[in-house]
């Protein structure tokens, strides 16, 4: 999944390689900072001009044993290495450049991750980078493995994300876990398709109901169903993302992307909870999902709560704000019966999880606890 950012040149670009090239008074970078290492020899080359426009890229590529330097040849014009610092692990930064001759010069530098690759792409024209940052996208078809499906985790801390994936899981294939309503629900939303999204469905899904009733199973179900065209991005950290406006755009992405972004707000009990007065959670939730803030965005934002439907903010869910919002319901005793195939009667309404456990799906290691004796406590 890529994002761009570009700056326009401001003036004639000059011919690399014109003067020698030193980056002798920044080598303390390499063994103090080396994360940002080739980042600062990078930008180094734009204050001496020997570059003038430059665009930022950032993908996800999944190469086996991780991305490294070979995973860039082939990818971009011929290039040669300037600079290669070592990060965590199999992790490296590394600094490149057009081989010599080359009509149309350039400068890049990489951050080479397990599973994605981000970078600055430096040259005379903002033609040029555009060329290569393109060059880029079309080389990043590596095959994903198809019985994945990939999704970001994003923190105040790590605004690029991390890329995780789960097994897909189809709808069909967890639909029964579901009481009838909650299943109705479930089934008309992940039969959606991106052409029957749009500003005036909304912006928000809200999944509210008891722990243990399978929302989060549903979050991967919708992800694998809307995986063609959907991404999703787990933000770790609410109250940070809703406290940082510039954390807010980094998460809400690119508007020239044609993928949609689901960002997902789980126990987002805060949030969504009616308070006495409306909290600033809130407020710029709106902003993200009804304001001028998501104007031109290709984002849905899902939201999932403990709390009751008589808790909730009714302002999250008005018609035209909000595309679903599905209670996630324990089974009653007739339909937990007839999901534990008749041969263990309920009793009584039922969670999914409940149901496992008596199913001795999921069991918990537990040890008898014996009353202490009386005596002093010290």
């Amino acid at each position: 999944m890529s994002n761009h950012s570009e700056s326009e040149p401001a003036t004639t670009a000059p011919v690399p390689y014109a003067t020698p090239v030193s980056f002798d008074h920044l080598a303390g970078y390499e063994s103090s900072y080396a994360a940002t290492a080739t980042d600062a020899y990078f930008w180094e080359l734009f204050r001496r001009g020997d570059i003038i426009a430059t665009a930022r890229v950032s993908f996800r590529a999944q190469t086996p044993g991780g991305n490294t330097v070979d995973t860039l040849v082939g990818a971009i014009p011929p290039f040669e290495i300037a600079r290669h610092v070592g990060m965590r692990g199999t992790d490296s930064s590394v600094l490149v450049r057009s081989v010599p001759g080359d009509p149309d010069p350039y400068w890049a530098t990489f951050d080479l991750y397990t599973e994605n690759i981000s970078g600055v792409v430096g040259a005379g024209s903002l033609a040029r980078c555009r060329e290569i940052t393109a060059a880029l996208d079309k080389a990043r078809s590596t095959p994903v493995i198809e019985n994945t499906v990939a999704f970001q985790v994003f923190t105040e801390n790590e605004q690029w994300g991390n890329w995780r994936k789960f097994n897909k899981c189809g709808w069909e294939s967890i639909s029964s876990n579901y009481p009838v309503g909650t299943r109705d629900g479930l089934d008309r939303l992940t039969k959606l398709r991106h052409e029957d999204l749009n500003d005036a469905s909304g912006r928000i899904i809200l999944f509210h109901g008891r722990p243990g009733t399978g929302k989060t199973w549903a979050i991967r179900a919708l992800l694998t169903e809307w995986s063609e065209w959907a991404e999703g991005v787990i933000v770790a950290d609410a109250e940070a993302l809703f406290g940082n406006p510039g954390y807010m755009l980094t998460v809400l992405g690119d508007t020239r992307k044609k993928s949609l972004r689901v960002v997902i707000l789980e126990d987002a009990d805060d949030v969504v909870r009616r308070h006495d007065a409306r909290g600033p959670g809130v407020a710029r939730l709106l902003n993200m999902t009804d304001g001028m803030m998501s104007a031109g965005q290709n984002t849905l934002v899902l939201l999932t709560t403990n709390a009751p439907p008589d808790a909730l903010d009714q302002a999250l869910t008005r018609p035209g704000r909000c595309i679903a919002a599905i209670g996630f319901e324990p089974f009653s005793a007739a339909e937990a019966t007839e999901r534990m195939g008749g041969t263990v009667r309920a009793g009584g309404p039922l969670t999914l999880a409940e149901i496992y456990e008596r199913m001795g799906v999921v069991t918990m290691i537990e040890t008898e606890t014996t009353a202490p004796s009386g005596g002093q406590y010290l």
